[in-house]
């Protein structure tokens, strides 16, 4: 995770984007990429970042183009946008791709704005949930599903 964040005073579409390069997937999901036969599914993400926050986006790199596979925009703050969300079918990483999650910021503060918990301070993160391989409708919320995955199975 990224803090380095510093959103100029009375900013308006600032941008900041939390990288997850190649070389950090490979070394963080690596090995459940690998067991689960090249890919594994992005199931769902937390679209996390505080009031300032107008805009927020998922962005995969794969084959030289990034490509947007999730957005809120316009973004809510608090509440109904700060939480899970679905990922569209079909939404994997590979070895070799890259993420970005990407937000836009509009600063009326007359100070500039950095990373932190509190309210007045902002974020720009996405945990996400993945599973290495397509188990239907279930969730697995393990860092290592591949070797110790705890599914629990929706009801229809």
């Amino acid at each position: 995770m990224e803090t380095n964040m510093a959103i100029p005073a009375d900013a308006r579409n600032a941008e900041y984007t939390s990288h997850m390069p190649a070389e950090a997937i490979s070394h963080s999901l690596g090995h459940d990429i690998t067991s689960a036969g090249g890919s594994i599914r992005l199931r769902l993400i937390h679209a996390h970042a505080h009031y300032h926050a107008t805009a927020v986006s998922l962005h995969r790199h794969r084959h030289g183009q990034w490509e947007e596979i999730f957005k809120i925009d316009p973004y809510c703050g608090y509440g109904e946008c700060q939480q899970f969300h679905e990922l569209p079918e079909g939404t994997d990483v590979r070895q070799g791709d890259a993420l970005q999650f990407r937000c836009r910021y509009d600063n009326t503060e007359g100070v500039v704005v950095h990373y932190g918990l509190s309210a007045a301070q902002e974020m720009c993160m996405q945990p996400y949930i993945h599973t290495c391989i397509d188990l239907g409708h279930c969730i697995a919320v393990t860092a290592s599903c591949c070797e110790s995955c705890t599914v629990a199975r929706n009801p229809k």
